[in-house]
């Protein structure tokens, strides 16, 4: 019987997006692409967490219920971006239900905090607004009406990055990520609840990794260019 291995989006995100992915992934893996709680379509509880580790927990609890409503013993995760933090989070707390993990282009970033010290006014802002739990969902909601084709300009400037040509596909993402989008404010606060101002975790990863229980992990960043710091990934592992 093949491994199962669940694949876990990053911010913004829906598990769908794998699906490129996912042919290959089946000649060795029985591959399970999930949703997070509170997004994509997945039910949209209120949101009341008010520290990183009460953030992490709500996705992570939710993962660990359905897991077991599903019967799976043992599972590998892949997980992107903030979906890397979640899975390692997991991993943390669950180490008896997971074969490996692998960190796609987690959030480890490029220091910016430099830059923002040179502009304090500007720091500020952006602290004030990321605490705020504003999000580019926020906004696209306020547009109302207008909402739709915003999220398809978005995604279209998104894929055809450096003069790349769109792919076929790009208006059946808009379409579903605005379905997920436009629905009560619920998932999407894990920007600002896993994550703090600059991207940096909230809760440190570096840390629980090298001190939690020992779990197979593996990084994994971007053949281009990746704003995420592959030197501190490469030091984690170091």
């Amino acid at each position: 019987e093949k491994e199962i291995l669940v694949m876990v989006p990053g911010f913004g995100a829906v598990g769908a997006f794998f699906f490129k992915c996912v042919p290959d992934l089946t000649k060795r893996f029985r591959v399970i692409c999930i949703d997070w709680h509170g997004t994509g379509g997945s039910e949209r509880p209120d949101y009341r967490c008010r520290t990183g580790a009460e953030s992490e927990a709500f996705f992570v609890d939710a993962l660990e219920k359905w897991r077991i409503a599903m019967r799976i013993n043992k599972m590998a995760l892949v997980g992107h971006s903030i979906g890397a933090i979640l899975a390692t989070s997991y991993a943390t707390r669950f180490p008896d239900r997971v074969t490996r993990v692998v960190l796609a282009s987690p959030p480890t970033p490029r220091d910016f905090s430099s830059s923002l010290r040179r502009h304090s006014r500007m720091q500020y802002f952006v602290n004030r607004v990321w605490d705020m739990g504003f999000t580019p969902m926020s906004m696209l909601r306020l547009l109302g009406p207008m909402g739709p084709a915003a999220t398809r300009r978005s995604v279209h400037r998104r894929f055809t990055r450096g003069g790349r040509e769109a792919p076929a596909d790009t208006e059946v993402m808009a379409a579903m990520l605005w379905h997920s989008y436009g629905l009560k404010r619920s998932g999407e606060m894990m920007l600002s609840g896993v994550l703090g101002p600059g991207a940096e975790p909230r809760v440190p990863l570096q840390e629980r990794m090298l001190a939690g229980p020992e779990v197979p992990y593996a990084f994994l960043y971007g053949g281009g260019p990746d704003w995420m710091d592959q030197g501190r990934g490469q030091a984690i592992v170091d």
